[in-house]
């Protein structure tokens, strides 16, 4: 069971990591009582962690782009050129914007939860300018869960 500082502080990907690479391979503190994920799963789940982090960033510059392609087309003469390289930005954002996504669901499946709340049909009718709002939402509660799940296996960070 979670305690309530677990989840008002959730660890750095640097303190999750040392925490892991700590683990034995069976990745099983409980001696067999529990299906906890693996080392490997958990290694997993960081690297989604870390993927969904860069993408995210990546799509936020691609976003500002697109957003500068719009209004510079809004106030020169709108041609093939500019038309064309704002379609590029937008498809760009949405490739980044849906690899981001499939990270998110990568690290839940990797720690054997799946959260269905968040799903990317929820923040695409948000409002794409709104998901950078939620992204902070989202990279805590994954720290958070993952912090939890390695809690409930009994390992914690060094003192």
């Amino acid at each position: 069971m979670r305690t309530p500082e677990t989840l008002e502080k959730p660890l750095e990907t640097t303190q999750l990591l040392k925490i892991i690479d700590r683990m034995d391979e069976s990745g099983d503190p409980a001696g067999g009582m529990h299906l906890w994920p693996n080392k490997s799963q958990l290694k997993r789940a960081v690297d989604s962690l870390q993927g969904f982090r860069r993408t995210t960033r990546w799509a936020f510059w691609v976003y500002l782009g697109f957003l500068a392609m719009l209004l510079a087309s809004f106030l020169s003469e709108p041609n093939g050129f500019s038309a064309s390289m704002t379609l590029v930005g937008f498809l760009g954002f949405l490739g980044l914007l849906l690899l981001s996504f499939f990270n998110h669901s990568d690290f839940y499946h990797a720690v054997g939860r799946f959260r269905g709340s968040e799903s990317p049909l929820v923040i695409f009718f948000l409002g794409m300018p709104l998901y950078y709002l939620f992204y902070l939402h989202l990279e805590r509660h994954m720290r958070t869960e993952l912090t939890g799940v390695l809690h409930e296996m009994g390992l914690t960070p060094e003192a």
